[in-house]
């Protein structure tokens, strides 16, 4: 009986960590879908372009605050 119940345990255990897996499978090839589709429409930025894009915007900013005009 003590057997029995040791192993449904272990079944569940077992089958939780495999949904678990499952899980994180699917959020990372969402993910990388996602990158592929943004690659292939021109939009995808990695990291640091998004950073010297922020930058960019700041220096902007601060240009526009100390009153320098700005060609649109």
């Amino acid at each position: 009986m003590l057997l029995c119940t040791l192993c449904l345990v272990n079944c569940v255990l077992v089958k939780q960590a495999r949904i678990e897996r499952e899980r994180k499978e699917r959020e990372k090839q969402k993910k990388k879908d996602k990158i592929q589709r943004q690659k292939e429409q021109g939009t995808y930025l990695t990291a640091k372009q998004k950073e010297d894009r922020r930058r960019a915007q700041q220096m902007l900013e601060a240009l526009g605050h100390q009153g320098v005009k700005l060609l649109p």
